[in-house]
């Protein structure tokens, strides 16, 4: 997980509903925030260096600040907090988190 057990320090920006048409290809390179979404509908893809990722409706996806992404999407509505997680550890973090709920 990405938050340490023992000691939580979140810095909270803003929570945003975002309704995003349609986005052929956008690129992410170095944001300097954290970022919690989920999709109420709609659906997106995010390509990483290695993988590519399909996120549905229900999907929880955590992004960490810094991560390099494209995103693609024929249109969607998205519940996003955004926040600096100073408990952060880079070693023990996976770039990409999904919970179907």
């Amino acid at each position: 997980m990405f938050f340490s057990d023992d000691d939580l320090s979140l810095e909270l920006l803003g929570v945003f509903k975002i309704n995003r048409g349609t986005i052929k290809r956008k690129s992410f390179n170095n944001r300097s925030y954290d970022s919690l979404s989920i999709r109420l509908n709609g659906s997106c893809r995010f390509i990483f260096q290695k993988e590519k990722c399909d996120i549905k409706p229900n999907e929880i996806l955590y992004l960490p600040m810094k991560e390099k992404y494209t995103q693609e999407t024929d249109g969607e509505t998205v519940i996003a907090i955004h926040f600096i997680n100073s408990s952060y550890n880079s070693i023990s973090i996976s770039y990409l988190s999904l919970i179907n709920i």
